[in-house]
């Protein structure tokens, strides 16, 4: 679920446990190189590795205690920098905060909106090739961690998204998976990376020994067109 200033996801297996995507790694160009610490009463050093990290300002840790500290923020991965005059920024893995000074109030300080960036820059391609009708140029490809697990055993699918040979990233392809009792689990593919490959667990399935466990992996496009490979996997338990 993309909000203003940060991105939740959710295991659709587990959706009691939601997590934050690391949007600002991916998308903010301010990554810097590891600092040395500061002596100073008003930061605080966050160790990376090997003695080098980040100073991050009391003001910015005590605002982000407020919103579940840097469990929620993530590590930082930049020193304070001033995009301009007056404009103070730091950015963690998972938000950017500013502090400005031309502004009163609460809003001096305040996270950077980077969900909607987020959403443009990492969904533009999904719907710039929806809007070409041509859903069915895409060229999906599937297959299993293994060839067979146990019933208490968890199953990895992956898969592989091309146009014309030419491998296709952030496209979050629908896995549908057929249970023993007719009933579908369904769970969205993290965004597909550089290579056009992505992967996804399916929870352990209780099951007879020879049940095939048929899936399907779609891709959507307008007007409800649609593009879907299937495959089925073995639940077998060795003795």
């Amino acid at each position: 679920m993309i909000f203003e200033n940060l991105v939740l996801v959710a295991d659709a297996d587990s959706l009691d446990q939601v997590g934050v995507r690391p949007i600002a790694a991916q998308i903010s160009e301010t990554a810097q190189d590891l600092a040395q610490p500061e002596e100073s009463d008003l930061s605080v050093f966050i160790e990376i590795e090997h003695g080098l990290g980040y100073n991050v300002p009391l003001h910015f840790v005590g605002y982000l205690e407020q919103f579940g500290g840097m469990q929620v923020a993530g590590l930082p991965i930049s020193e304070v920098f001033s995009p301009e005059p007056g404009v103070y920024w730091q950015c963690f893995t998972n938000l950017c905060l500013q502090f400005n000074l031309n502004v009163e109030g609460d809003q001096r300080l305040q996270p950077l909106p980077l969900g909607a960036q987020y959403k443009t820059e990492a969904y533009e391609q999904v719907w710039d090739f929806s809007a070409s009708q041509e859903i069915e140029r895409i060229d999906i490809r599937v297959w299993e961690e293994d060839t067979f697990v146990s019933s208490m055993g968890s199953q990895e699918i992956h898969t592989a998204i091309y146009d014309d040979g030419k491998p296709l990233k952030n496209f979050e392809p629908l896995l549908i998976a057929t249970m023993p009792d007719g009933s579908q689990r369904k769970a969205y593919f993290p965004p597909t990376d550089e290579e056009g490959c992505s992967s996804i667990k399916l929870a352990p399935i209780a099951a007879p020994n020879g049940t095939l466990i048929a899936y399907r992996v779609c891709l959507f496009g307008m007007d409800e067109q649609e593009n879907c490979v299937g495959d089925n996997y073995l639940i077998w338990d060795v003795d």
